[in-house]
């Protein structure tokens, strides 16, 4: 093969190259621009989150509740290093169900909102 035509097919390749990842740049923009930055109506922030990952420790502090409450709320009798594990660590290992734990988050919620007078 000849130097012009390696010039010739890195050119074309270069070329090809550079196609793709401008379409694949348009296809990523305009998927980015259709998530929707959320306004003040669509904001929960009044709400409390909870997620699975979080730990006991975690969740004491956001709730603004001792980790003994947050276990009474649980209805669980802690082990030490229980503070560390996230809610479905605990889930697993304490052999609660799913709709065991949402009833009781949701209960916790409600008395954190209580006690700190928000509604939530």
């Amino acid at each position: 093969m000849s130097q012009r035509w390696k010039l010739f097919l890195l050119t074309g390749l270069m070329i090809v190259m550079l196609v793709l990842i401008a379409r694949q740049s348009l296809n990523i923009y305009q998927n980015i621009k259709q998530v929707h930055a959320p306004t003040p109506q669509t904001r929960q922030d009044k709400e409390l989150q909870i997620h699975h990952w979080e730990t006991i420790r975690e969740l004491a502090q956001k709730c603004g509740m001792s980790e003994k409450e947050v276990f009474s709320y649980l209805q669980i009798t802690p082990q030490p290093g229980d503070e560390n594990l996230t809610l479905r660590a605990l889930k697993n290992k304490y052999n609660k169900t799913q709709d065991e734990m949402e009833s009781n988050l949701k209960i916790l919620i409600t008395n954190s909102a209580r006690k700190h007078g928000t509604t939530r």
